[in-house]
């Protein structure tokens, strides 16, 4: 293509054969892999290539793709976009499945990471290889696991080419139980048969959003072969889908197509009219060559006009590039990205009062301070003038209190210059309270000048006035006091009280001045130079025996305070102090009593004596091999060293033993494996000894300790710590640490406050520790986990220790020794502490050893002239530094302060103490095998090499780490827990509380005596650790969107739910329905049955009603039974008027059936006889508006009327539309009877019995039934109103109808909108109304008439009484 040839040419490269060709831009896609291959040889004539399928990373490298340019968005948010979703739905268990390569992997982190910061759950990942092959084994699998995982939510991510094989397997095998969320890369219409898309029905899919072109859409209806010849896709379409044929002339043609074939006619599944995402990056690709030659033409145009018939030259490679990143409009501006080139950059929004009014600015145009910027960040508008004014509420409210107050204070000085001679204005000088009034009236008013427009005068009144009037009221009142105090306080003068404080003060300036030459607290001591025998001090001493124990501890350090440099000599300082450590001083007499007992130990090493040559470790790292080199050679430190030479023949060296830093023991440990010399470390145990390969000849005595982190957080959750800070040294034991009680912390939900990674670093006063010192004294957790040991936390150390943090507990290992401080007061901040120390046997005899122990015994010693001097009152012999002169009688180390030095045999002292074992029975076995070999002579001695010794003592430390008779057996994983006391002040001493064995069963792993325990002082009590209070009763957790799990809101249960524990429940449990939830919502109570009474007030009213009302219903018909031949009884037919009253007189009693307690029998009565009553009622009322109506309406023939009044006609409608009532309580009972039902919703706390209608549509047939009966008695009556009759009752029936249709359709939605007992009593309401209405509207005007005015009740009166029809026409 780029050489303009064909493919019967040969290609001859570099040559563009067709110069009338303008060859100008590449599109390629969709897929990646095949844009990369093309771009290859693009790249190579910087070929301008634009590609439109998915944004890809790799073309990103404008080193390899030069010019190739991307038309799809970087699509960064789709990971987020996807766990919104699943957040929003609630699915928490997810299904993978992704593409296995690049893209997919990056998909797969970025994915992992929002799902695990929002708790969405990886129910499995499977990674697809791109692969044709449907019958793939890996295939078969993916489809396995997903049949099978309960997760109903799966995400597919890849492309059509990487996931057709899965594509088709997952289609035939019509999984519609799972909802596939994916990308729009993966067209699932692209399955080749149509049944399999069943599978995908209901899918998610995620598209980049982009513009619709509605032009395009109009397009396609018009394509066709005929119109686009050149197009060899579409006869095959066609042909494919319209019945077409090729012809056998020429293949482009096509004959008997169907008519008006056209795409649009194609399923959406086939063909979609609508741009897709891939169509739309195509279209904008086409436009963006288009834009870009346009851009070009004018710049050849402006620079050289082209002339008739020519057009633009160009070279593919002159083509302007597209931008890095698109202009940052109005009311953003350019932020460059680091790394990346001025081109490509970010935009961000404009701060506040800032604005950018053009497109692409780089810097934001502030406002003036007059204006403000809008909401658009385009424009900087006029700010409006406002101030406190008299005519706002706030203004207009003060200025009202300024004057109120102002006048009320002038009432008073009024008051008491009126009384200015009474005793009460006169005792307190009346003078000063004159002033006093007079300064409180100026204070009020001077608030008006802050009220109102501001100027310059008024602003300088406002402070000149205000801080005078309050100076004077102040000094005012000053005066008074003084005054009282002036003429009562005589007892002594001034003068002696002011002598004594200048003279306490002098004497506490003297007593600052007193100072000890020699400084020493805990187990560090300070000498100063000014003691000769204190300073001078030797590297090393030994111990005489057959065979040796070289022995390196850093017991004393040196080290200088202002770094005051030698006169003369480079690198030293004049200001040297020494630096004891006497707690390590305990592991070399722990080592002196192993060495003793093993050579009074018959059965060990007989005829053999172990001595040993202790050397100091100095604190530097560059001398640190100084003294190995001495002890291996044999020379002294006058001597020149000369390596691989052992200058004392009779020196018989056999192990090392050194610690308790690793740092220090692996420096050394470079000198000895060189020798392959047996090295024994006896501090903890370091990961990085257990490389064979670098550490052949090292063995550690202290076990492993990988249970520490679980023995911790098992502290933590015993006591209900939840919140925990941790500073952990930075180095590899610290980030090992780290991981693992992170690891156990989130499992069992013990969340990190913070972490601080620390520095090995002596300096106290570094920023990495008042950084530290700041987060822990902000933060809100109460216990702290220190891991480290003291090299590396000593500066950390002292600076917790004078800040006093009190309000802290710290949990820490064994390592960092709290009694290592050097002041006693500092103690304080770490009292409380628990420490967490490896489990040893105690060896009983040390005890017994330590109290023999002094100089005299043991002359050797460097140390113990050192520790009689300070804590003994011994001064050195002027002849030796050695001897000791008045010392105190019986001095013992046990009379030392624990803190100081403890009689109990630590842990690193019980590691020097195995590892003397160790090494004594590895010599041991290899003395029994050399005698077996070769028995010693009289006076002969075991000759061997160091190395020699090497497997005796691997089979010796490797066999269960001193799988030896001697002693114990030890138990690696146990744990001591020591709690620190400061109590007495400055003793601190460690005391056992309790113990961890990972190996027993889980609720018996820690085992604590908490009454032991000791905590700061400002506990009174447990101290609490917790980001968020537990939720009590009645509560449930709100987790807090971005913070750690213990991080919560407390909201209270919902209705009828509880949580009866103080664990922190989740969610609340539901009662039963027979149950509800107290108002503490804490416990479910029993629901108490509940229905409408007898005995209720409500239901006794309604009784009493109803009784009522059937009485007087009763008397009514006695009085019409009594009057029955009066005219107005029989004016409206007397039957008639019996038949409603006796019907009134059950709808009243039939509300009873109601009220009380319900039963099926009474719920089919209800209905049955409340609708059966009504009817009957509304058909008599029916009745009698119709038989006035026939009796007056003339239009009929006179037959037929006189048929129907002599025939009685009306008097059958009472039993037809009961009929029809029965047929339809007959049909409510066959289908779905009323029953007996219970409302546990309506009142709280109560079961409500209520009668289910059954059938709601029957109930409301019944009511409508009863409503067109009355509409119809209603309609009659209305039309008889002014019907010619003496006694016409046609106007009551119709309000009566009136008013018994208003109440029954306002019973229906009063009805539907209430529950419970107030729906039966609402029920029962609307019955007497309406009752009560026909009883009062019917019946009332005619009692009246008897009762009252019998004397209308007459034929007399009657024939009186003037009316024809002539006279009164009829109306209609």
């Amino acid at each position: 293509m780029v050489a303009g040839q064909s493919r019967l040419q040969r290609i001859h490269c570099n040559y563009n054969c067709v110069n009338k060709r303008k060859l100008t831009a590449a599109i390629t896609g969709l897929s990646w892999a095949k844009s990369a291959h093309i771009g290859t040889l693009l790249q190579l004539y910087k070929f301008l290539q634009l590609t439109v399928g998915p944004f890809e990373p790799i073309f990103s490298d404008r080193g390899q793709f030069i010019s190739l340019y991307q038309m799809a968005p970087k699509g960064t948010t789709l990971s987020l976009a996807m766990v919104s979703l699943m957040l929003h739905f609630g699915w928490t268990w997810i299904g993978l499945l992704i593409r296995d390569d690049h893209r997919g992997t990056q998909f797969l982190a970025d994915i992992r990471e929002k799902m695990e910061k929002n708790q969405v759950c990886i129910a499995f990942v499977e990674m697809i290889q791109s692969t044709l092959n449907s019958l793939s084994y890996k295939y078969w699998k993916s489809l396995g696991i997903i049949q099978e995982t309960l997760a109903n939510i799966i995400i597919i991510y890849g492309d059509n080419d990487s996931l057709q094989g899965l594509m088709s397997n997952i289609g035939q095998q019509i999984l519609m139980s799972k909802v596939w969320v994916m990308t729009s890369e993966w067209d699932v219409t692209n399955i080749a048969d149509y049944f399999l898309l069943d599978s995908f029905h209901g899918s998610l899919i995620f598209s980049q959003h982009h513009k619709q072109v509605p032009e395009f859409k109009n397009f396609i209806p018009t394509v066709n072969p005929y119109k686009c010849p050149e197009d060899n896709y579409l006869p095959k379409l066609w042909f494919l889908f319209f019945k077409c044929s090729f012809s056998e002339l020429d293949c482009h043609l096509l004959d008997n197509c169907q008519p008006n074939a056209s795409l649009e006619l194609l399923p959406g599944h086939m063909f979609e009219i609508v741009m897709s995402e891939d169509n739309y990056n195509t279209y904008k690709a086409v436009y963006t060559v288009a834009h870009s030659l346009h851009e070009m033409s004018l710049q050849q145009v402006q620079m050289q006009p082209f002339g008739n018939g020519e057009r633009m030259v160009f070279f593919p490679w002159q083509i302007p590039h597209s931008v890095c990143s698109e202009s940052c409009g109005p009311g953003f501006k350019k932020v460059s990205l680091e790394g990346k080139a001025v081109c490509c950059y970010d935009c961000t929004p404009c701060a506040d009062n800032e604005i950018s009014n053009e497109t692409g600015m780089e810097k934001y145009i502030k406002c003036p301070e007059s204006h403000y910027a809008n909401s658009e960040k385009k424009h900087c508008l006029q700010k409006a003038v406002s101030f406190l004014n008299h005519e706002d509420p706030l203004g207009m409210s003060l200025t009202t209190i300024a004057l109120c107050f102002s006048v009320l204070t002038t009432v008073v000085l009024g008051l008491f210059v009126k009384h200015r001679d009474t005793p009460i204005v006169k005792a307190n000088n009346r003078t000063l309270s004159y002033t006093l009034l007079i300064t409180f009236t100026v204070c009020f008013l001077c608030a008006l000048l802050f009220i109102g427009h501001p100027n310059n005068v008024i602003c300088i009144l406002q402070q000149i006035i205000f801080g005078d009037a309050f100076t004077v009221a102040l000094a005012t009142v000053l005066a008074k006091a003084i005054t009282v105090v002036i003429a009562f306080k005589v007892t002594f003068p001034g003068r002696v009280g002011l002598r004594c404080i200048a003279q306490g003060k002098k004497e506490f300036q003297n007593s600052q001045w007193q100072w000890k030459r020699i400084l020493f607290n805990h187990s560090h001591a300070y000498a100063y130079n000014s003691s000769e025998c204190y300073y001078r001090m030797k590297e090393d001493f030994h111990h005489e025996g057959d065979v040796t124990i070289g022995v390196f501890f850093p017991v004393h350090t040196f080290y200088t305070g202002n770094k005051v440099p030698h006169s003369y000599l480079p690198n030293i300082y004049t200001d040297f102090h020494i630096q004891y450590n006497f707690k390590l001083h305990q592991l070399v007499l722990a080592l002196v009593f192993a060495i003793e007992e093993i050579n009074r130990n018959p059965h060990l090493l007989p005829n053999i004596s172990l001595g040993f040559d202790f050397y100091n470790v100095p604190y530097s790292e560059k001398n640190i091999l100084t003294n190995a080199f001495f002890w291996i050679t044999g020379l002294s430190s006058h001597q020149s060293l000369y390596c691989n030479y052992n200058c004392v023949n009779e020196r018989k060296l056999t192990a090392a033993i050194t610690g308790p830093s690793w740092a220090k023991s692996a420096h050394i440990g470079t000198l000895l494996q060189l020798y392959k010399f047996p090295q024994l470390t006896v501090g903890p145990f370091e990961p990085i000894f257990s490389d064979r390969g670098q550490f052949t000849s090292l063995y550690q005595m202290a076990p492993k300790g990988t249970t520490l982190s679980l023995a911790m957080v098992s502290l933590m959750l015993h006591f209900g710590w939840t919140w925990i800070g941790l500073l952990i040294r930075d180095d590899h034991r610290g980030t090992q640490f780290l991981a693992d009680i992170r690891e156990k912390m989130e499992k069992n939900q013990v969340c990190i406050a913070f972490i601080e990674m620390i520095q090995s670093t002596l300096n106290s006063l570094s920023y990495k520790y008042w950084k530290s010192l700041g987060i822990i004294q902000e933060t809100l957790a109460n216990i702290i986990i220190i891991y480290g040991d003291n090299d590396s936390l000593q500066g950390l150390m002292s600076n917790i220790g004078q800040q006093i943090l009190t309000s802290k507990v710290w949990v820490m290992t064994f390592e960092w020794d709290v009694t290592n401080i050097a002041d006693y007061f500092l103690l304080d901040s770490f009292h409380g502490s628990l420490i967490f120390s490896q489990h040893h046997e105690q060896v009983a005899e040390f005890k017994n050893f330590i109290q023999t122990i002094n100089p005299y015994k043991y002359p050797e010693d460097n140390y113990l002239p050192k520790l009689w001097f300070l804590f003994f009152n011994c001064s050195f012999s002027e002849l030796d530094c050695h001897l000791l002169e008045n010392c105190q009688p019986n001095a013992s180390l046990e009379l030392l302060p624990r803190h100081i030095f403890d009689m109990v045999m630590n842990e690193d002292s019980y590691n020097t103490y195995k590892a003397v074992y160790t090494v004594a029975h590895g010599l041991h076995k290899m003395s029994l095998q050399q005698v077996q070999m070769q028995p010693f002579g009289n006076g002969e001695s075991m000759v061997f090499f160091p190395w020699q010794l090497n497997p005796f003592l691997r089979n010796v430390h490797v066999g269960g780490n001193m799988a030896l008779e001697w002693k114990q057996k030890l138990d690696d994983d146990k744990y001591d827990i020591l709690n620190f006391w400061n109590f007495p002040k400055g003793l601190g001493l460690k005391v056992k509380v309790g113990n961890f064995l990972p190996n027993a069963p889980q609720s018996q792993q820690l085992t604590l005596s908490e009454k032991m325990i000791r905590w700061p002082e400002r506990y009174s009590e447990l101290p609490k650790s917790v980001c968020s209070e537990s939720c009590g009763p009645g509560f449930r957790k709100i987790s807090l969107e971005g913070k750690a799990v213990c991080c919560y809101d407390c909201t209270p249960c919902a209705d009828n739910e509880i949580s009866n524990e103080t664990a922190d429940m989740e969610n609340c449990m539901k009662c039963p329905e027979s149950h509800y939830a107290d108002t503490e919502k804490k416990h479910c109570l029993q629901k108490a049955v509940s229905f409408l009474n007898h005995e209720d007030p409500l239901g006794m009213s309604l009784t009493t009603i109803a009784l009522c009302f059937s009485v007087l219903t009763t008397v009514v018909l006695g009085l019409f039974v009594k009057h029955r031949d009066t005219p107005i009884v029989k004016a409206n037919n007397r039957t008639l008027s019996y038949t409603l009253l006796i019907t009134l007189t059950v709808c009243f009693l039939c509300a009873l059936l109601f009220i009380g307690h319900p039963n099926t029998a009474t719920c089919i009565l209800q209905q049955i006889t409340f609708g059966g009553a009504f009817t009957v009622a509304l058909a008599a009322v029916l009745a009698k508006a119709i038989t006035v109506v026939i009796a007056f309406k003339v239009t009929f023939p006179r037959r037929v009327v006189r048929w129907l009044i002599i025939s009685k006609a009306p008097n059958f409608i009472i039993p037809i539309c009961t009929l029809i009532h029965l047929v339809l309580c007959g049909i409510w009972l066959g289908t779905s009877p009323p029953f007996l039902d219970q409302d546990v919703h309506a009142e709280h706390g109560h079961i409500i019995l209520v009668c289910n209608k059954g059938s709601d549509f029957a109930f409301h047939g019944i009511l409508a039934y009863l409503c067109s009966l009355a509409i119809g008695s209603f309609t009659m009556a209305f039309m008889s109103r002014n019907l010619p009759d003496t006694f016409n009752e046609a106007k009551f029936l119709s309000f009566s109808m009136l008013v018994f249709f208003c109440v029954w359709i306002t019973f229906l939605p009063v009805y539907h909108s209430t529950k419970g007992k107030v729906m039966v009593a609402m029920e029962v309401f609307s019955i007497l109304a309406s009752s009560a209405a026909l009883l009062g509207f019917i019946f009332a005007p005619k009692c009246y008439i008897i009762l009252i005015r019998p004397d209308k009740n007459s034929i007399h009166h009657i024939r009186n009484k003037p009316h024809s029809r002539r006279n009164n026409p009829l109306k209609t």
